[in-house]
């Protein structure tokens, strides 16, 4: 059978396994980084909840204002590092 890995070239090989390249692109990292940001602020407004008052129901409330601190940073962030990277290329 032929592995995922084993489709697209090798440019190298350890093994059975061939380490080439991989069909992910920019936009599917993106959609990574947005889903893992929301499971992060999620899990930190409940455990912040937790922590100062003893309920994660308290945790909740908090998470739609860590949520859109989150976005402006990383959106601010990400338009930061395309313009460095677009001066340095």
């Amino acid at each position: 059978s032929t592995s995922t890995l084993q489709k697209y070239g090798a440019a190298s090989r350890f093994g059975f396994v061939k380490i080439g390249k991989l069909p992910i692109h920019s936009d599917d990292f993106m959609l990574f980084s947005v889903i893992t940001l929301v499971f992060t602020v999620f899990m930190s407004s409940m455990i912040i909840g937790i922590i100062r008052y003893g309920s994660k129901k308290e945790g909740l409330k908090l998470f739609p204002l860590l949520l859109v601190v989150a976005v402006v940073v990383f959106i601010l962030t990400e338009s930061a590092l395309s313009t460095v990277l677009k001066m340095l290329s």
